[in-house]
């Protein structure tokens, strides 16, 4: 698992890309079970998928007690149903992959996540954390991370790395335009 910290434009969504874009390159290490099988998830989507199917209360928590299986039964859901580029693909293979540990969750946007759902999504995430087989690599802003000490004591316990990606100096955007 991974957490990736870093304000608003400081290239935290463009790093998930990039992570997929590489792990996908590595097609028969994917195949063959080495690497895990890379899905952007944004959060945003996922809170409007949970809140339309009734499965937050008004208080934007989620109706029941969040359990592990559960939270996983969930994210499947909204996998199987999104209409995420290549998730068709994955879809006939999505449950048996998730069973198998071989997912990696690229999660982004905590901040998009409106601020009734967060806390939910933030068990939800929690216990995928707490879980050894799926990965999750997760992007928030670190004033997100300070407001959800849910998130912050599940990130703590599970000994999960933080990475603060620091936004560009103007030289360094003007070298990368130039």
């Amino acid at each position: 698992h991974l957490v990736l910290l870093g304000e608003a434009g400081s290239g935290k969504t463009t790093a998930l890309y990039c992570s997929q874009f590489y792990a996908l390159q590595q097609r028969r290490e994917i195949l063959f079970g080495r690497k895990k099988v890379p899905i952007y998830v944004p959060l945003r989507n996922y809170a409007l998928y949970l809140r339309a199917s009734g499965q937050h209360d008004a208080a934007g928590t989620t109706a029941a007690t969040p359990q592990p299986a559960a939270d996983a039964a969930r994210l499947l859901n909204y996998l199987y149903y999104s209409d995420l580029p290549g998730i068709h693909h994955l879809r006939p293979y999505l449950s048996r992959l998730a069973g198998q540990g071989r997912l990696l969750l690229l999660c982004d946007g905590l901040h998009d996540v409106e601020e009734s759902d967060r806390p939910g999504v933030v068990a939800e995430l929690a216990d995928l954390m707490s879980q050894e087989r799926n990965r999750v690599i997760l992007t928030c802003r670190a004033v997100d991370l300070r407001r959800q000490p849910a998130l912050a004591e599940a990130i703590e316990a599970n000994l999960v790395p933080r990475c603060y990606l620091q936004p560009l100096t103007e030289e360094q955007m003007r070298a990368f335009v130039e």
